[in-house]
């Protein structure tokens, strides 16, 4: 078993670095327990801080009306670690400020900040959206990462791919109480241990909202970049698409894909 470092630039999905775990041989490799592989997961974050800028288009599939712009910057290394999201419009006017520190040892602790002058709000709760887009606030903490309930979703009935790769799915339940959201199910590529989707589930049970990974770019042998994620709730005619387009400040080209779907479908 080898570990690779991935650079996650998700906003999420966030956005953040996943580990990566490589297996020679799938057949016969033992599979680790669901917590050991969530852990490899978030081993993986960046430790130095990075700086992810791109847009967010909120409409329907074909034809995506409202424009954002994004600002993500993230500081794993510090403590309390802390993530800093800042949205704007199309326009460039400022929107909100939100801030997640988490202490090491402790649980996120969430601030915002809008109005003009900008002045402190109530506090998202993690299961609420992220401006009017189908993100979740959890997807850009990847705050379901540090969850200690973990176990492997073993239903025959689960798709066990994403955009025709063999994934490992797991299923996380907060270990407090979130309004509306009972657990998350990830998908995690088996070849590199990538995220490569994420489905919150409701008290019932029952999928309501989930993002999926679009287009990854390789940069050497060991560093990805997530370029594009899509988000919609079950049922809902409109799509939210996020797109990376600057990581600390340098344009990233759209040569050498390692991997995308080629359309609108998962």
């Amino acid at each position: 078993m080898k570990n690779l470092k991935f650079v996650f630039a998700g906003l999420g999905v966030a956005a953040a670095a996943l580990a990566g775990i490589v297996f020679a041989n799938d057949e016969a490799r033992e599979r680790p327990d669901a917590e050991a592989l969530l852990k490899a997961c978030r081993e993986g974050l960046p430790l130095n801080q990075v700086t992810l800028a791109g847009r967010l288009f909120h409409g329907k599939p074909r034809g995506f009306g409202k424009t954002d712009k994004f600002a993500l910057s993230i500081d794993w290394s510090a403590d309390p670690a802390v993530a800093v999201c800042v949205l704007n419009d199309a326009k460039g006017g400022l929107l909100e400020r939100v801030e997640m520190t988490r202490p090491r040892g402790g649980d996120a602790v969430i601030r915002r900040f809008s109005g003009s002058p900008m002045k402190e709000q109530e506090p998202p709760s993690l299961g609420s959206r992220v401006a009017e887009t189908d993100l979740l606030w959890l997807d850009l903490t990847m705050d379901f990462l540090w969850w200690p309930a973990a176990v492997y979703d073993n239903s025959p009935e689960t798709n066990r791919k994403v955009l025709g790769r063999a994934c490992e799915v797991i299923l996380a339940s907060p270990p407090k109480p979130i309004p509306g959201l009972s657990a998350v199910r990830i998908w995690i590529d088996k070849q590199t241990g990538f995220l490569m989707k994420a489905e919150k589930l409701n008290l019932a049970g029952e999928p309501v909202r989930y993002f999926w990974v679009q287009r990854v770019k390789k940069f050497d042998n060991d560093v990805w970049m997530i370029r594009e994620i899509k988000a919609q709730a079950r049922g809902s005619r409109y799509q939210t698409q996020l797109i990376v387009d600057t990581l600390n400040n340098e344009a990233l080209g759209d040569k050498e894909d390692a991997f995308d779907d080629g359309g609108d479908s998962e």
